[in-house]
């Protein structure tokens, strides 16, 4: 192409045949472009500096690239080329640069000092694990619904409460968190250890050392039961199977009611012995149609009562069982009501367990004695201990000997019962009265643990009886003699027998109710006589009033009529005399007879007295009185049956 052409076309477009814009902008408008694209980065630099400035580290290194910038200019630098101005407006701008860098510094520096001084965020809040599941079906998971107050709610337990404040996220998050608001429980529980110390055991029963001179040698080689440790852990899964049932759970008194179980052995004769320090709680068990015929409804219709006991034997009376018409008829009664149909399968399932076992009791007492707790000395021993009777050398069992000291007392006894698995310490009614006078199925003798049971493992003879009480005392007394004897001046208690009073009783009513027939008997003779005697009185006077009026008869009456009449009052004078030593024998009898019923009367006062006397009163002032008084009273209802 020309270029003169080229050059004109340039200068004067619009003389050129016009065509289509080619692909692309022009020099001009990209220049325009790039001018605008760098002025709007060097806006968005200056507004961004302050913000790059104080949340990095920005500042820093833009105050190292001026201070780079300002370095004195190196020969043959472009920096050379700067005039002066242009160096001092540099120098000012960097200052003013520095400047702010130093204040943002200074404001960052600032806050993290703040926030090194502010309290640090609390840790991650721990997941509670969950609580371990219970296989006990029959155990409601929650507590009924009803008011608690917790401080209250369990006798002994000590309740603390702790609020735990922590922070957590929002409310609309934590509201549906189970574990942002639960109340956790922790039951603290100080397992105890054994006591085997004599100090520490004559602290609890400070008579033990001289009750027993030869104590201190046996717990020299003693050894804690290994029972000891396991009622404690039967009491442990108690404690884990009321976690979901509060109200049930066990009161401190009854966790801690044993203080020591001890196998004692004597290192002479080789006498084993148990010893047992606990508390005394009541059991009032056990019936005996053969023994004693009656019972007292106070005891049998308790909650805790019980028929039967551990300790048992055949009957040997036809007597029947006191309880049997009472459980017979309720035996009728659940049979009846079972037979209803329609009734909810929960009453049947009660009426069905209920029948059974009321077929089991009424048999077993028809054909079997056992126990009286009012009557018989004896303890119980856990079954825990019961279960495994002749595994070991001091194990005791059903039907061992034992004794019990309290306050310097030793009480003979027999083992005749057993009872809960995690529990020791419980006595019959008849040793707890004997001991606190005012102790009865819901109020306990001793709750403190003062009391020392001591149990001879393997003394239970062969072939269960009715308890003898002189054998009881005489088997004790041999047993404890093997492990030193009692102390100076102690001996044991002798008991009371409650089955001697209570028959007592039953035989002086008898007989107050035979002297008084008799006397009634006596005293209607005495009334016959009496009638008798009038009667030959007035036959009498009747045969001397015809004598009488033959003799002054007139004409004279014949003599042999008068003599007739003669013989006639001869006789009613004989039959007079004969009514009138009768008549004064009747009376006699009466006298006497009144006094011997008199003297039944009395007798029977006192032998009642003596059998409702508190069981603490001695034997001597009980038993002993009550049978010299029957002995009279039945010497009298002899005599009297004889007048």
């Amino acid at each position: 192409m020309n270029p003169t052409t080229a050059t004109e076309k340039e200068k004067n477009p619009s003389s050129m045949p016009q065509k289509p814009a080619p692909a692309g902008l022009p020099p001009s408008s990209i220049s325009n472009a790039l001018g605008n694209f760098f002025l709007l980065v060097i806006l968005v630099s200056l507004i961004s500096i302050p913000f790059l400035v104080y949340f990095t580290d920005t500042g820093s290194r833009a105050k190292k690239e001026f201070r780079k910038l300002m370095r004195p200019p190196t020969a043959g630098g472009a920096a050379a080329a700067l005039s002066a101005s242009e160096l001092e407006a540099a120098r000012r701008r960097v200052s003013e640069l520095e400047h702010k860098v130093e204040l943002l510094e200074a404001r960052e520096a600032a806050a993290k000092a703040l926030a090194a001084q502010a309290t640090p965020p609390p840790p991650p809040r721990p997941v509670a694990p969950p609580p371990p599941t219970l296989d006990f079906p029959s155990v409601p998971e929650v507590l009924p619904r009803r008011e608690y107050e917790v401080s209250k709610l369990f006798n002994g337990v000590n309740v603390r409460t702790v609020l735990d404040l922590i922070q957590g996220d929002t409310a609309t998050k934590e509201r549906g968190l189970p574990e942002s608001y639960e109340f956790q429980i922790t039951l603290k529980v100080a397992v105890p250890k054994a006591n085997t110390s004599l100090a520490e055991l004559s602290s609890l029963n400070p008579s033990l050392p001289s009750v027993l001179p030869g104590l201190e040698t046996l717990l020299s080689s003693a050894k804690v039961s290994p029972f000891f440790a396991k009622i404690y852990a039967l009491k442990h899964e108690r404690i884990k199977a009321s976690t979901t049932r509060l109200d049930q759970l066990e009161t401190r008194h009854n966790y801690f009611d044993c203080e020591t179980i001890l196998e004692l052995t004597h290192p002479t004769t080789g006498q084993k012995a148990v010893l047992v320090q606990a508390e005394m709680d009541v059991v009032a068990d056990g019936s005996d149609g053969d023994r004693m015929p009656a019972i007292d409804d106070y005891i049998s219709l308790s909650s805790y009562y019980q028929p039967t006991t551990s300790y048992g034997w055949a009957k040997k009376t036809k007597a029947e069982n006191p309880l049997l018409p009472r459980l017979k008829k309720e035996l009728e009664e659940v049979t009846a009501e079972y037979a209803i149909k329609g009734l909810p399968a929960e009453r049947n399932r009660f009426l069905n367990e209920r029948s059974s076992d009321l077929k089991r009791l009424v048999s077993d007492l028809a054909s079997r004695s056992y126990l009286i707790a009012e009557a018989d000395p004896f303890i119980v021993l856990p079954l825990s201990i019961v279960r495994h009777e002749g595994t070991m050398t001091h194990l005791p069992g059903i039907g061992d000997f034992a004794v019990v000291i309290h306050e310097g007392k030793v009480y003979p006894a027999i083992c005749g019962d057993s009872g809960p698995s995690w529990k020791m310490g419980e006595a019959s009614l008849l040793l707890a009265r004997t001991i606190d006078g005012e102790a009865s199925p819901y109020h306990r003798p001793v709750s403190d643990l003062k009391v020392t049971y001591l149990i001879f493992p393997g003394s239970a003879p062969a072939g269960n009886e009715a308890p003898d009480l002189p054998r009881i005392t005489a088997q004790c007394q041999t047993l404890l003699n093997g492990i030193g004897g009692l102390g100076e001046g102690v001996s044991l208690h002798v008991w009371r027998d409650i089955i001697a009073e209570r028959r007592a009783v039953r035989e002086s009513s008898s007989a107050l109710t035979e002297s008084k027939r008799l006397a009634s008997i006596i005293a209607a003779r005495e009334t016959e006589a009496t009638k008798a005697l009038l009667k030959a009185q007035q036959a009498h006077n009747e045969a001397k009033t015809a004598l009488d009026k033959a003799a002054q008869a007139t004409p004279a009456t014949e003599p042999a009529a008068l003599e007739t009449l003669k013989a006639a009052l001869e006789a009613r004078t004989k039959e007079l005399t004969k009514a009138r030593d009768a008549k004064e024998a009747a009376g006699a009898a009466k006298g006497k007879a009144d006094e011997l019923a008199g003297l039944i009367a009395d007798n029977d006062r006192a032998i009642h007295a003596a059998a409702n006397a508190a069981y603490p009163v001695p034997r001597a002032e009980t038993t002993e009185v009550a049978l010299a008084k029957l002995t009279e009273s039945r010497k009298a209802l002899e005599a009297c049956a004889k007048l």
